[in-house]
């Protein structure tokens, strides 16, 4: 069944539903949730952790929408599974990113196959890297546009090459971006890029203009002796 052919039997059971507003704010969201696949993530995750990890990866298959199959067919793909079949699997979670239609909601959900895909190979992290920056770099709205970067970054903050390589554009992006959602975004983008390069992490700081989030990322990169000017 399609996703449209979901939404068109959600509308019918919200149609039919009885007892007036009440019941379908109690229960609408519920069932709108369940039939477009959503809350299958979490029996994902249940069968993996019972260690049936065949019910698992046809639960992730069987999602119909394409964010939630991608979490979960990454979700499966970490577990131990032989290098051939993680790959494959991971293959199919990249699949499911890029068969949306939203810029920002492609590289937003990159997170998920990245960090399963930097412990099975680099050299495909960095194609797959690179397939995400095409795609967002092309998203006009900068608030969106971080939000998708920031996803990317944490995916491989880890490697400093495809870290380095996500940053440029962060920063080209957060000069032209403004408003506590981009400090937001932004502390994600210092937070992750502090576990591995606080001297990096501070220029990013140092740039933005001094808010709750500026604050907390000056405090954390203290701890590791790393000063934030402001003035430079």
């Amino acid at each position: 069944m399609t996703l449209e052919e979901k939404i068109e039997e959600t509308k019918a059971f919200l149609a039919a539903t009885k007892g007036g507003p009440g019941i379908l704010r109690r229960h609408g969201m519920e069932a709108v949730f369940k039939l477009i696949g959503c809350t299958d993530r979490a029996y994902v995750t249940r069968f993996l952790e019972a260690g049936d990890f065949q019910r698992a990866l046809e639960t992730a298959r069987e999602i119909v929408h394409p964010w939630y199959r991608c979490q979960s067919l990454a979700m499966v793909a970490a577990h131990d599974l032989t290098h051939e079949e993680a790959q494959a699997i991971i293959d199919e979670s990249f699949d499911a990113a890029f068969s949306q239609s939203v810029l920002n909601r492609i590289a937003a959900v990159s997170k998920w196959p990245l960090e399963v895909q930097l412990k099975l190979c680099t050299q495909r992290s960095e194609a797959r890297v690179n397939q995400f920056l095409a795609i967002i770099v092309q998203e006009p709205h900068g608030l969106r546009r971080l939000n998708g970067l920031r996803a990317i970054l944490i995916g491989v903050a880890c490697n400093e090459k495809l870290r380095n390589r996500v940053l440029k554009p962060i920063f080209t992006t957060a000069v032209n971006s403004h408003g506590w959602r981009t400090e937001r975004h932004l502390w994600g983008c210092i937070f992750h890029t502090g576990r591995f390069d606080p001297e990096m992490a501070a220029k990013l700081v140092a740039l933005r203009p001094q808010s709750r989030f500026t604050r907390r990322a000056v405090c954390v990169l203290a701890r590791n002796g790393i000063v934030v000017d402001f003035d430079s």
